[in-house]
């Protein structure tokens, strides 16, 4: 009798760790199912993010000096009050994302837009050559595992700086209409096949947003043949400045018909990945008031804002005097500080 108890207390006792066992082991692998990791949320009507890119402090002898853009980060938003919704890194696709940087960002509230190249040559990578550096950024991306946007391959519609995009793409934009064809038509290939090793890899976190560099007409034609498919984009984005101080610039009739035709193409949520207004002038100022005032009535889809607030290549676009003022009466617009 004693031995029958005995035997029925063990059996249960063997039990309860079993299911115990299998609850965890069953948490475990949810923490680690791709399908539990999400994109970031698109914010309602009459929302947007509004962040930031920030080098503004930068070091001359070492513009891309972390400690040096970290205390960017840190200055603007003491400025602002609050963090950044969004903020964006530049990084190299054979270059390690930073799991530190990522975890600031976390920390701190703020979703990250990762700006990653091309990965060099196009038909190396589509014949397989790297894979696996595709592989290993997907999974640090995964790793992370916050919502995150991912700016692949951005303004591949242009030459890019001393003509990198042409050169990785095998062909100099505009010199004839075949080529500018076989161009755009590689470039879709190209995102296709890397979105695929990210998908594969289950960084299922990640946002694609496709974004075009900025063209003051023929708003469809130039950007339509480089598109890769709805299935293949989460958010449109484009980048587009006021360059040279002109103190009668609209932001909102300037983009205005390239968000709207692509809001009704598509139906996908819109970010502004990068804008500003030269340092120093009151055109910066006036670039984000008429912004501020006028988006959300006239540009329905775009729900976010990313400011260039460093200095940049061609012109210094870091916030000053007025300008900042109006980017910190932006950022904390209820409208414009929406946080999921």
């Amino acid at each position: 009798m004693v031995s029958k108890i005995f035997n029925s207390l063990f059996l249960v006792f063997f039990l309860i760790i079993s299911l115990c066992g299998c609850t965890k082991n069953t948490d475990e692998n949810t923490s680690q199912n791709p399908t539990t990791l999400s994109q970031p949320s698109i914010p309602p009507a009459g929302k947007l993010y509004v962040g930031a890119f920030c080098n503004q402090l930068q070091n001359p002898d070492n513009p891309r000096d972390p400690a040096q853009m970290a205390a960017s980060v840190i200055a603007l938003e003491k400025d602002l009050g609050h963090s950044l919704a969004i903020i964006t890194h530049y990084y190299s696709a054979n270059s390690t994302i930073e799991s530190d940087e990522l975890a600031a960002d976390a920390k701190n509230g703020r979703i990250p837009i990762i700006t990653l190249t091309s990965g060099g040559d196009a038909d190396a990578t589509l014949a397989g050559e790297r894979d696996e550096m595709f592989r290993e950024r997907a999974r640090e991306f995964k790793k992370f595992g916050k919502p995150i946007f991912l700016r692949y391959f951005t303004a591949m519609n242009r030459p890019g700086i001393n003509g990198r995009h042409d050169k990785d793409l095998g062909y100099v934009v505009g010199a004839s209409p075949e080529t500018d064809a076989l161009r755009a038509a590689k470039y879709v290939k190209l995102w296709r096949y890397v979105h695929d090793i990210f998908k594969s890899e289950g960084a299922t976190n990640v946002a694609w947003v496709w974004s075009v560099g900025d063209e003051k007409s023929k708003w469809d034609d130039f950007a339509k043949p480089y598109y890769p498919g709805n299935d293949y984009v989460d958010w449109i984005g484009l980048n587009g400045y006021n360059q040279h101080e002109d103190t009668d610039a609209i932001f909102t009739e300037r983009f205005a018909p390239f968000f709207n035709y692509w809001l009704q193409q598509t139906g996908k949520p819109e970010m502004m990945t990068e804008t500003g207004g030269p340092t120093n002038t009151q055109s910066q100022a006036n670039w984000l008031n008429e912004a501020h005032a006028n988006i959300q009535a006239t540009i329905p889809g775009l729900k976010a804002l990313n400011y260039f607030n460093s200095i940049g290549s061609l012109n210094n676009f870091f916030l000053t005097g007025n300008g900042l003022q109006a980017f910190i009466n932006m950022a904390n617009d209820p409208h414009f500080s929406w946080r999921p």
